[in-house]
């Protein structure tokens, strides 16, 4: 899946706090399968253009 396009923009991503995700950073999400899941979601959601 090539959510960001580019390496840099994504791992920036990863590092900043995400409105869709409670303005929690992704990669602290990323530490449970509750968070993982929550991110794997965004990431879909944002793939295809679904924000709420």
């Amino acid at each position: 899946m090539s959510v960001f396009g580019q390496y840099s923009i994504a791992q920036r991503w990863l590092i900043e706090p995400a409105l869709g995700l409670g303005h929690v950073t992704p990669c602290v999400l990323l530490s449970t399968p509750t968070g993982f899941e929550a991110v794997h979601d965004y990431l879909v959601r944002l793939q295809y253009g679904v924000y709420t």
